[in-house]
Order: structure tokens, then C-alpha cells, then sequence
């Protein structure tokens, strides 16, 4: 499921066809995770050193005491994890945490 903003802003630039666009996109999720299988057999056959620091930013720790923006992970943004707090549910951490570590991991093939 896309963000509300890429929806508005496709809808924008294309009002006449903007459901078709929208349909015709690929799914990160689905998509990340082949990309992600793919980069792991590579970094394992050129650069295994970096191996482990690729993973972890895939992979949430094993024990944690609360989720933040520092320990996110791309398997809690595929999970779907967001963590409120309060009545108000106020937003501590979400899917935009991610972010920085995929942009991590695409690093690893710039290496």
C-alpha cells in the first residue's frame, strides 16, 4: 500500500491517469525482499566482511527493551511496525525509519 503523499502527488502530475500508475507500480515489500536475497548472495561472494553489517540493518536485535528510531529495521518497516504512545497515540517511530537503512544498504554496491 502506497503513502497517502506519493498518491496525492501522483494524482496531481497525472489526474486523467493516475489509478493506472498507481496500479502499475511494483511493490517495495515484495520487491525489496527479492533485491535483498539477491545482495545477500552477493556481498557473500565479493564482500563477506560486510556481510553482517548488511543483515543488521535488516534485522531486528533479538532483544530489545522498546523500538526508536535508532533500532528500527527493515524487518520491522515490512512487518508494518509503528509504535505509538498514550491516548493520543502519539507517533514514536514508524515506517519513515527505514529509510536510512535501506539508503545504508544500497551503499553496500557502491563498495
Amino acid at each position: 500500500m502506497l503513502s497517502i503523499e506519493i498518491e496525492s502527488q501522483v494524482k496531481k502530475n497525472n489526474p486523467l491517469n493516475f489509478k493506472d500508475i498507481l496500479a502499475s507500480l511494483p511493490s517495495f515489500k515484495i520487491e525489496y525482499q527479492i533485491w535483498y536475497s539477491e545482495v545477500k548472495v552477493l556481498l557473500k561472494q565479493l564482500l563477506q566482511d560486510r556481510l553482517d553489517d548488511f543483515v543488521r540493518l535488516y534485522e531486528k536485535p533479538k532483544i530489545r527493551k522498546d523500538i526508536s528510531f535508532e533500532n528500527y529495521k527493515m524487518e520491522d518497516y515490512l512487518q508494518g511496525l509503528e509504535v505509538t504512545r498514550g491516548f493520543q497515540k502519539e507517533k514514536i517511530v514508524g515506517p519513515e525509519a527505514a529509510i536510512p537503512q535501506f539508503q545504508q544498504q544500497l551503499t553496500f554496491l557502491t563498495l
